[in-house]
């Protein structure tokens, strides 16, 4: 889900592209399970929010900025707003950088010295 997010916001991909449907078909599969696995739970493992928590979180809370509808993981979606109401809790999220778009670009890893 967080290739295709990336793909599709810095124009790697289309969302018409096979790559990218391949993405997506892969992507829905995971939200599926991940649905069906807070089906019984509140949290992923465990009675307590944890790292696996904000792990999952990272990747799925912007799924449908990769053209995917999470309207029919009821589940996944109660278990964003418990995530969202965690102490420390930050809503910003930060766009790519310009060195993300396709072609040559710079990595800060060039600027390291060997």
């Amino acid at each position: 889900m967080g290739g295709l997010r990336f793909r599709l916001l810095v124009g790697r991909l289309t969302a018409d592209d096979p790559e990218a449907q391949q993405r997506k078909k892969g992507a829905l599969e995971v939200l599926r399970l991940l649905d069906e696995h807070l089906a019984e739970r509140t949290y992923f493992v465990g009675d307590h929010y944890s790292i696996a928590d904000i792990a999952i979180y990272g990747y799925t809370h912007l799924a449908d900025e990769a053209g995917i509808d999470l309207q029919q993981y009821g589940n996944l979606r109660a278990w964003f707003l418990r995530a969202e109401q965690q102490p420390g809790y930050i809503e910003d999220v930060e766009p790519y950088g310009a060195n993300a778009a396709p072609g040559p670009g710079r990595s800060l890893y060039d600027a390291v010295e060997s």
